[in-house]
């Protein structure tokens, strides 16, 4: 608890934190907070931040300018009841925006509250609706809840945990007609989760949703629900690590599924910015797998692995449509050393060593060539870019 009322600190990357409250606009009021969440609850793509505290709810709006408006009022928030220590955001009608739960109260009196995003700002009490009334007297301190899709059917359900394990309630949502993506993101070396302060975009048609993997409702290394109401097609997934890497995938035709994404270690150094690729999609209803319907972009030619190469080395790129790939490898002088004809390839990803263009540092004859920089070309007659490698023996 903080006792000195909500505080926002922000890290100065060296091990340090800064209070930047004032900065930013958040009045901590000298209230103590028992919890806060963030999610962005009107869908402007900035995040918003709710905080629990023993006498209020308190929600803040983030500005363009990265300052924060309370709208506790306004959002109609303020109206409930209060001793609402712990809470955050939930999606649990999967209409592509986030709603707010609440836990029962620490006087063991008061039911949990669900409060509906009404798409406007506000939101509405609908715990009756959700059978959360019908919760009486519970015994023992109730620690936050946690959104879990225990039964798998892409709609969130809700753990709600006590100190007497006995008092622990798990809330089963039955679920509508409403679309969903679940998406689940292995980090780099096979980590099963990514790091806190990621970023996911996912547009559909109007509807765009971000959300930040942090520690709370949800886990890192569980699979992200977006609800998509009645839209069957994604547009765009966008990933945004920490680091700034960011990976893509564009017209995705599946909903009600799962899509597992490994980030691949490839990157594009060329670039203002550090775009990282997919390293591996699946997609799958509940516990089948189907293979996903995901694309690039644009096509791009990315940095060969490894640089330099001793002598082999694999050439990753990206197709946005199907084409027939030739690439083409060229000495320091201009001189084609060698011809690697790939074929017709479907649009996709071919960035990791089971796909990407293999070369063995060997030219058309079979004769392996000198040490040097060497240049790297790919040409799918509508796409055409040079890249440099170096090759070391």
């Amino acid at each position: 608890m903080n006792q000195k009322g909500h505080t926002l600190y922000k890290s100065n990357g060296d091990g340090s934190f800064t209070d930047i409250n004032q900065k930013v606009g958040i009045k901590g009021k000298g209230i103590p907070s028992t919890w806060a969440d963030i999610g962005d609850y009107n869908n402007d793509g900035l995040i918003d931040i709710i905080v629990f505290t023993s006498s209020g709810i308190y929600l803040y709006r983030q500005n363009a300018n990265i300052t924060f408006s309370e709208v506790s009022k306004e959002s109609k928030i303020n109206t409930f009841p209060i001793n609402r220590e712990r809470g955050g955001f939930i999606d649990c009608d999967n209409d592509g925006y986030i709603d707010i739960v609440m836990a029962a109260d620490s006087s063991f009196i008061i039911h949990p509250v669900l409060l509906l995003n009404n798409r406007d700002g506000t939101f509405s009490d609908v715990s009756e609706e959700a059978g959360f009334n019908k919760i009486k007297r519970l015994s023992g301190f109730q620690i936050h809840p946690l959104v879990i899709d225990f039964d798998n059917n892409g709609t969130p359900d809700l753990f709600s945990p006590y100190w007497r394990w006995e008092s622990s309630l798990l809330f089963r949502n039955t679920g509508n007609n409403n679309h969903y993506i679940k998406i689940s993101v292995t980090g780099r070396n096979g980590y099963t989760s990514i790091p806190y302060g990621t970023l996911i975009k996912v547009v559909s048609g109007d509807l765009i949703q971000t959300k930040m993997i942090n520690s709370h409702l949800y886990e890192t290394g569980r699979p992200i629900i977006f609800g998509l109401g009645d839209r069957v097609k994604i547009d765009l997934i966008e990933i945004k690590y920490p680091d700034g890497i960011i990976d893509r995938l564009s017209n995705i035709d599946i909903v009600d599924r799962t899509i597992e994404i490994t980030q691949s270690l490839a990157v594009n150094l060329d670039s203002d910015y550090m775009y990282g690729s997919i390293g591996m999609i699946k997609a799958g209803k509940n516990s089948k797998t189907d293979d996903a319907k995901a694309y690039p972009i644009l096509p791009r030619l990315l940095q060969n692995f490894p640089n330099p190469a001793n002598p082999e080395t694999w050439i990753p790129y990206e197709l946005s449509t199907g084409s027939y790939v030739v690439i083409k490898i060229y000495n320091i002088t201009g001189q084609l050393v060698r011809i690697l004809e790939l074929g017709y390839k479907p649009a996709g990803f071919y960035t990791n060593k089971n796909d990407a263009a293999y070369w063995n540092g060997k030219d058309d004859l079979g004769i392996n060539v000198p040490s040097g920089i060497y240049f790297y070309e790919i040409d799918t007659g509508k796409f055409c870019i040079t890249k440099k490698l170096v090759l070391l023996k």
